[in-house]
C-alpha cells in the first residue's frame, strides 16, 4: 500500500518522507505531488491507503483536494490527514466537516505525525479486512486445517508493512484452534508478541515474523 504527499514545499515533503522511510516504508511506496492536481493524477494510478495533504498549495489548494476525494466513489473511503498552520483552526474545522480523519499544525512534530500516521492506518486495515471472517467458516469446512491455516498465514504475512496487521487479525480469527495443544499455544504466544512489536521497529519485526514461521516448520513435521 502507497502513501501520498501533498504539499508544494519540498522541506514538509521531505519530513513526511523521511519519517514514513524511518518507520518501515519504502521510498516506491511513497508518492508525492505538488499540488491537488498532480495528486488525484497520481490516485487515479495508484493505490493509496493514506493522504498527507497541505492546506495551501498552488492549482487545487488541499480543501479543494479533500472535496474531490470524499465526493468520489474511488477515492472517498481513503483517510486524510491535512497539514495547517495555528491561524487556519476554521478551516480545518470546516475540513473536519467534509470528512478527513485528522490534522496536525506546522512545524511538524514527527513524533506527533507518525502516531497519527500508524492509529489511521492500523484502523483503517482492520476496517478492510474485516471480511475475512468468512475464513473462519472456510477452516470448519477444510480437510486439512492445518495445511489451510499455513496458506492463510502465508497471504497474511508476505509484506512487512501488513504483518502487524496480519498477526492481530490471526490471533481474533484462529484463537480458539491454537490453543489446543502445546505448538498452537506457542504460535499464538509468538503472534501475539509479533504484533505487540510497532512497525518502527522493522527489523524485530521481520525477526519475530522469521520466528512465527519456523514455529509453523516445526509444527508441520
Amino acid at each position: 500500500m502507497k502513501i501520498l504527499i501533498a504539499d508544494d514545499s519540498k522541506l514538509t515533503r521531505s519530513v513526511v518522507r523521511n519519517v514514513l522511510m524511518s518507520n518501515g516504508y519504502e521510498k516506491n511506496n511513497i508518492l508525492e505531488a505538488n499540488n491537488g492536481t498532480e495528486a488525484l493524477k497520481l490516485l487515479d494510478n495508484n493505490v493509496v491507503e493514506l493522504c498527507v495533504i497541505d492546506w495551501l498549495m498552488p492549482e487545487m489548494d488541499g480543501l479543494e483536494l479533500v472535496k474531490n476525494l470524499k465526493s468520489s466513489i474511488k477515492h472517498s473511503k481513503i483517510p486524510v490527514i491535512m497539514m495547517t498552520v495555528v491561524s487556519e483552526y476554521e478551516k480545518v474545522h470546516h475540513a473536519l466537516s467534509l470528512g478527513i480523519e485528522d490534522y496536525i499544525v506546522k512545524p511538524l512534530n514527527e513524533k506527533a505525525l507518525w502516531n497519527r500516521i500508524y492509529g489511521i492506518i492500523t484502523n483503517n486495515r482492520k476496517v478492510s479486512l474485516s471480511g475475512l471472517s468468512f475464513i473462519k467458516k472456510e477452516l470448519d469446512k477444510s480437510p486439512d486445517q492445518t495445511e489451510f491455516i499455513k496458506q492463510v498465514a502465508s497471504s497474511l504475512f508476505q509484506d512487512s508493512e501488513t504483518l502487524i496487521l496480519g498477526a492481530h487479525i490471526f490471533i481474533n480469527m484462529f484463537e480458539s484452534e491454537l490453543m489446543k495443544s502445546p505448538d498452537d499455544k506457542e504460535i499464538y504466544r509468538t503472534m501475539t508478541e509479533l504484533f505487540a512489536k510497532r512497525i518502527s521497529d522493522k527489523r524485530s519485526l521481520i525477526d519475530v515474523s522469521e520466528k512465527l514461521l519456523n514455529v509453523y516448520e516445526k509444527k508441520l513435521h
